[in-house]
């Protein structure tokens, strides 16, 4: 009696088991789905949810019947690599048009103003910045304070647009039209390149010129 009990418990415990053992990756699967519409395990509460449904399903492998379970596990494992693959393109498309450019900028300094009230940005040896790719001008404003003569050089799309000598400390307005946009282009991409740069002895930043009024028409 107690032997036949036992089988009675053994075999429920493996039906228990087989049960989570599909349970689980199906889980797994339904949430890559989601990944469709952005990436959750950028954030901890996603990363919470996810991971602790792949160690359940590692240590549920280890018990589940062994042809059955790899038919299973196999399955659903590849389904889901292949639905990873297949919303990359529409996740990265997605994410990339959430992102404004114009709200983004490399090499440059936090914001100052001057004794005049103008405000303005330390560039580094390099700045970068971008504006709609169907606007028609763009313009913006340079000044070197440096106690000898700078060269800014503007690339526009990787391209030298113009090549700046700054030999005095007035601010220096740049107006440049824009070619026409061509293709699925969403942005210009604009380069600064100052040579040389200042390195105050007092300042442990490295100093280009001071960039102001970035303006587009478009």
């Amino acid at each position: 009696m107690v032997r036949s009990s036992s089988v009675v418990a053994s075999q429920g415990e493996a039906s228990h088991i087989r049960h989570l053992a599909l349970a689980v990756p199906i889980a797994i699967v339904v949430y890559l789905l989601t990944w469709t519409t952005g990436h959750p395990l950028l954030v901890r509460e996603g990363q919470f949810a996810f991971w602790p449904l792949v160690g359940v399903a590692f240590a549920l492998g280890g018990r589940a019947p062994g042809a059955h379970r790899r038919r299973r596990f196999g399955w659903l494992f590849w389904l889901a690599l292949a639905l990873v693959i297949a919303s990359t393109p529409f996740r990265a498309a997605r994410g990339e048009g959430r992102v404004d450019l114009t709200q983004l900028s490399f090499g440059l300094h936090e914001r100052e103003t001057d004794s005049g009230g103008r405000e303005f940005q330390w560039t580094h040896e390099r700045a970068v910045f971008h504006f709609p790719a169907d606007a028609r001008l763009f313009s913006f404003e340079l000044r070197s304070i440096a106690p000898f003569d700078q060269t800014v050089t503007v690339l526009l799309d990787g391209t030298e647009a113009d090549r700046l000598k700054l030999v005095d400390h007035a601010w220096h307005p740049q107006r440049y039209s824009v070619p026409q946009r061509h293709g699925t282009r969403r942005y210009h991409r604009v380069e600064l390149v100052v040579s040389p740069v200042m390195r105050p002895p007092n300042d442990p930043r490295t100093l280009g010129v001071q960039l102001s009024g970035v303006k587009w028409v478009q």
